[in-house]
């Protein structure tokens, strides 16, 4: 080859060798971007997963409070409910006592009367 000739090869080569290196450099410079947004998608998800989860967690203490104090009423409701019927009881049960402790009182004392003999 002539000499001119061997510059010019020797010129493409390097041409060459050159578009390959920058081909190299690109994909390489493409790789590491990708692997910075499958990070970035990784640490999106992890923020969100703990968002959620969070969320939930709050959802649920939300809702066991107010089941709490659903039961918490009507506990007292039925705690109320009670309490006046067995007032109601009692005071039944005082009245009909007195409405017979004049009885009971002859009865004792006609006992002890006729037990001492003395009628």
């Amino acid at each position: 080859m002539a000499p001119s000739n061997k510059k010019v090869v020797s010129a493409l080569s390097m041409d060459v060798l050159n578009m390959i290196h920058q081909a190299e450099a690109d994909a390489e410079k493409i790789r590491l971007d990708a692997l910075q947004k499958a990070k970035d998608i990784i640490r999106q998800a992890e923020d969100e997963g703990a968002e959620v989860l969070k969320r939930s967690q709050k959802e649920a203490e939300d809702e066991k409070n107010r089941l709490i104090d659903a039961a918490e009423k009507g506990a007292e409701a039925e705690i109320s409910k009670l309490s006046s019927q067995t007032d109601k009881k009692c005071q039944e049960i005082e009245k009909a006592a007195q409405e017979h402790i004049g009885q009971a009182v002859d009865f004792i004392m006609g006992r002890i009367v006729n037990s001492n003999g003395n009628s």
